[in-house]
């Protein structure tokens, strides 16, 4: 069930980073990103589970050019 979508518009990564921060062994990556664009989609879904609804917001600053 998927309730809050994230659409980025013109990315790119800026920084990558591999590290075992907690120390259990696992790796972990950190990324940073840098994009032109944003797209947040929201889904209501009513008490039996059905969406009921959708709202969303957007931003947009134009490409990003490195």
């Amino acid at each position: 069930m998927r309730w809050l979508k994230y659409e980025l518009k013109d990315v790119i990564i800026t920084s990558i980073q591999h590290a075992d921060l907690d120390g259990d062994g696992l790796p972990e990556e950190e990324l940073q990103l840098d994009f032109g664009g944003l797209k947040l989609t929201y889904v209501q879904y009513d008490a039996s589970g059905k969406p009921a609804g959708q709202t969303s917001a957007e931003w947009n600053d134009g490409p990003v050019i490195r």
